[in-house]
């Protein structure tokens, strides 16, 4: 990232040049034309031509005229709008996981007839993105950031940030994201592309367990989405809040926020994110020790959801639903239930480590193997890494401060209770 500024690419004639010299040399060596060969044909010097491909801007243009005649290039000195919105088009698909809809709109930006104007860089960006996403892979490059117009900066930026979020380079993609949101001030940029970053910076804050400002970033996030009249994006952004609201033990909050969704997303039908909030619920609602809840939440939301509850997409959500229900059973007092689900679970579809370990601590205390429950109560705990929710950590220490305390061992019940109360306290802070 270093050595790319602002100012320079305020410099439109400099940026127009260097378009231009990349056009000339990616069709040279499209055709397997050497340089050497265009100056000797044309009479003018080689340097003259390294010039051009460098984007110099003190070039003639009827030299740069005569070079794409040469290569056959009917290039035309303008933008095109409807370009840059198809780009603007297939971010907001992108943003919603649409990768159907999001590749169509790449498509189209690459059929265009505008590829040899000042358009290039977005059409080739178009090809470079589309080839990247058809092979299931998230690398980006901004090695020709400098061809870009500016318009296009922030997208740049964008996608490395989120190419660095998928990696969980947290910090180098919290970087990108300053810079988008710097340069965004110099542009119009459109509310959706605004929020998207917004939106991006929440996600990772949330990663690194930063909730409190990650609820202010979904926020900003929610506001100029609602500029937008954009319901769908409004919905996401407010599930990301309630959960980090979740996170941070302010249940009462997140269960606010999870029943507006609901409530909302029944009014444009989108079953996705309806599942998504019924899945949190339950996850928020469990980790809270609220049994009685997600039964009585269950039986109103999900008790004619077949199974998988939460559709194939999510197999891995759907059993933790069954485990859910399989521990709310069993501290009910309901054992034949909670064998039930517990028979139903699938583990090869969890994907989640901390559910993983919890299936093993559930069943030993199923099979009342207390020595084996608590030998496995302390493996999971053990192996909760700092990425983890923090109220996975408290939700582990409660299961061994009950366990000491119903072995009578009130030392080592009073050890853990003093841990959770440090937690607790640190989140206050």
């Amino acid at each position: 990232m270093k050595g790319m500024n602002i100012e320079v690419l305020d410099d439109v004639e400099l940026i127009q040049a260097q378009i231009i010299g990349l056009i000339i040399k990616n069709e040279r060596e499209k055709k397997d034309i050497t340089a050497i060969k265009i100056a000797k044909d044309l009479g003018i010097s080689r340097q003259y031509i390294s010039e051009i491909e460098r984007g110099n801007r003190k070039i003639s243009y009827a030299v740069i005229d005569k070079i794409f005649e040469y290569l056959n290039v009917k290039f035309e000195y303008k933008y095109n709008k409807k370009v840059l919105d198809e780009f603007y088009s297939f971010l907001k698909y992108y943003y919603l996981n649409n990768m159907e809809k999001a590749k169509q709109k790449l498509q189209k930006i690459i059929k265009s007839a505008y590829r040899y104007t000042f358009d290039y860089p977005t059409i080739i960006l178009s090809e470079y993105i589309l080839s990247r996403l058809n092979h299931n892979t998230y690398e980006l490059s901004l090695n020709f950031i400098k061809y870009v117009k500016k318009e296009l900066y922030t997208s740049f930026l964008y996608f490395k940030a989120h190419e660095y979020y998928i990696d969980r380079k947290y910090s180098k993609s919290l970087e990108c994201i300053e810079q988008a949101v710097k340069y965004i001030r110099h542009l119009h940029a459109s509310i959706q592309f605004i929020a998207i970053i917004y939106y991006l910076k929440a996600l990772v804050l949330d990663d690194i367990c930063d909730y409190v400002a990650s609820i202010k970033y979904n926020e900003k996030a929610i506001k100029e989405f609602m500029k937008d009249y954009s319901l769908q994006n409004v919905l996401y952004s407010m599930l990301h809040q309630a959960i980090a609201y979740a996170n941070l033990g302010l249940f009462k909050e997140a269960m606010k926020i999870y029943n507006e969704i609901l409530e909302k997303s029944s009014m444009i039908q989108d079953k996705k994110i309806m599942k998504m909030v019924k899945y949190n619920v339950c996850t928020c609602l469990f980790l809270n020790g609220k049994y009685n809840e997600i039964l009585k939440f269950f039986n109103k939301h999900m008790i004619n959801d077949k199974e998988p509850y939460m559709g194939e997409e999510y197999l891995s959500f759907n059993e933790d639903i069954k485990i859910i229900l399989s521990k709310v059973y069993y501290e009910l007092g309901d054992k034949k239930r909670s064998l039930s689900y517990f028979k139903r679970i699938k583990v090869e579809n969890i994907e989640d480590q901390f559910m993983k370990n919890f299936i093993d601590i559930h069943r030993y205390r199923l099979e009342d193997d207390l020595k084996s429950y608590e030998k496995a109560l302390h493996k999971c705990f053990n192996e909760i890494s700092e990425k983890d929710i923090i109220h996975t950590k408290i939700f582990i220490l409660k299961h061994l401060m009950k366990y000491y305390e119903d072995i009578k061992d009130y030392e080592k019940a009073f050890t853990y209770a003093k841990m959770i109360f440090e937690i607790t306290e640190q989140m206050k802070k």
